[in-house]
């Protein structure tokens, strides 16, 4: 019995593989272009939040949030483009779509845990400001890249890719040599951003720590003096006192004042005393003290000026006799980041005198440096 020859047609055929499916890799590819829109449409939002915030006065949280926001612009941009061209490359099914996505969805998530812990080292007590940097919305923000980390360098992704980067290969078994170039250059670019980020963001953090003395407890500038002394030389309290409290930031310091009028009603004269306290609290970015500019302008009205020991480190006294019935004294001190104004004025028949006045000033001056928070 003889062999049959065999037909071409009948050869033996290489079993093909099936390509392997793709909804992993374009899922990752889909997140990754939403995380890029949203990124990149933070930076348009940011630079108009500081726009916006060059005119307003947020309380306080003006300086610290444009700050916070020049820091996050270029990480958003770099967290952007990274996640862009990475979708891109997805779609176009290629190797280099895997580090890219990775790496910037790495620095999404780590940025993210970096804004938490420096909006919780700068923000005050102002509920608004603090959620932009509260657990739940980090929580809610890192959701996304976690998933697009996930499903980039999941298994399926991997197979995908390298099974369109080389159509020809249809031998599954034969692995495929990938370059560790993008990962290392990728590396290389989160942990620059990453570096930078950390440093800045600590940077902001510490401003304000430019001097002993604080404000953020003062809620009322009249219970920094004891505006009962008007009552030495005028009965009652016209009205209430009055008072300001102007809190621009850690790097711009703060503006503290309080007024308080006092007067005594009679049949032929009336009297009255009124007290002027100012405080500044110099900030990171001020060019000094108030104390020298606020004595030049007394040094200018018409103030005689002296200079005043063993209060502070400087201090001076300014005296102006209004009228005959009217007399005017002022003591100004420095002591670190704190400068404090007092002026009192009394209107009568029977003015006491300047030196009395004086101490009486002094005292309130010592009285405000004492009760300042540091």
């Amino acid at each position: 019995m003889t062999d049959q020859p065999t037909a071409p047609g009948n050869l033996a055929q290489t079993p093909t593989v099936p390509p392997p499916g793709g909804w992993t890799a374009i899922t990752a590819g889909v997140l990754a272009c939403l995380g890029s829109a949203y990124r990149l449409l933070s930076v348009v939002v940011l630079i108009v939040a500081i726009l916006l915030l060059s005119d307003l006065d947020m309380a306080g949280e003006t300086d610290k949030a444009r700050t916070l926001f020049l820091v996050s612009i270029p990480v958003f941009s770099i967290i952007g483009a990274l996640l862009l061209v990475g979708g891109v490359q997805m779609f176009r099914k290629k190797s280099s779509a895997r580090p890219l996505i990775a790496i910037g969805a790495a620095i999404e998530i780590a940025y993210s845990v970096i804004e938490l812990v420096a909006v919780e080292a700068i923000a005050d007590a102002d509920d608004s400001y603090y959620v932009i940097g509260s657990p739940l919305v980090v929580a809610l923000a890192i959701v996304f890249p976690v998933a697009t980390i996930i499903l980039t360098l999941t298994a399926p992704t991997a197979r995908w890719l390298d099974y369109h980067a080389t159509p020809a290969q249809s031998d599954a078994s034969v692995p495929t040599q990938r370059s560790k170039a993008p990962w290392i250059a990728g590396g290389a670019v989160g942990v620059v951003v990453l570096v930078l980020g950390a440093l800045l963001l600590a940077g902001a953090a510490s401003l304000g720590s430019s001097g002993t003395y604080s404000y953020d407890s003062i809620d009322d500038s009249c219970d920094l003096v004891d505006v009962s002394v008007l009552r030495t030389w005028a009965a009652a309290p016209r009205n209430a006192p009055e008072h300001r409290e102007d809190k621009d930031g850690p790097t711009l310091g703060a503006r503290l004042a309080c007024n308080a009028s006092y007067s005594t009603s009679g049949v032929y004269s009336t009297s009255s005393a009124s007290l002027r306290m100012s405080a500044d609290i110099t900030g990171s970015l001020d060019d000094g003290p108030a104390f020298d500019s606020w004595k030049s302008v007394d040094s200018t009205t018409g103030s005689a000026t002296s200079e005043l020991s063993g209060l502070g480190e400087r201090a001076y006294y300014a005296v102006r006799r209004l009228s005959k019935s009217d007399l005017e004294v002022k003591v100004v001190a420095v002591d670190d980041n704190l400068t404090v104004s007092v002026q009192i004025t009394v209107h009568g028949s029977s003015l006491p005198s300047e030196n009395e006045l004086r101490a009486a000033c002094r005292h309130q001056v010592e009285l405000a440096m004492q009760r300042m928070p540091t």
